[in-house]
């Protein structure tokens, strides 16, 4: 099942990679899921999620919420930059379950008993 995940923000930290922070909208996200991300052609690209932080943070109003930090490893230099380009605050990414993608490479086959 697919998850949505709301964008707040996007940076880089050195050696770690692209970090999309932001909310889980939907569903669960992980470690090995995909995130489908804009780029500059108008298209979108899918990365694998490397790591997942949680914390927490104040809001624009200065209220306690929790936060999630979606990482997607080292990406190329002009992927990056593009990639932050497109992430603004408030656009809803989907994250798609690495097990429902592994499933989907196989077509259900109906029993013959």
């Amino acid at each position: 099942m697919a998850a949505t995940f709301r964008v707040d923000s996007a940076f880089a930290i050195k050696g770690r990679g692209l970090v999309i922070s932001g909310q889980v909208a939907s569903g669960t996200v992980q470690v090995g899921s995909t995130v489908t991300i804009p780029d500059s052609k108008g298209t979108s690209r899918v990365r694998r999620i490397t790591g997942v932080e949680t914390g927490n943070g104040q809001d624009s109003q200065g209220h306690i919420r929790a936060f999630v930090g979606l990482v997607l490893g080292k990406l190329p230099f002009v992927d990056l930059g593009s990639a932050r380009a497109h992430l603004v605050p408030g656009l809803v990414l989907t994250v798609s379950d690495p097990e429902s993608e592994v499933l989907s490479l196989f077509p259900l086959v109906p029993d013959s008993r």
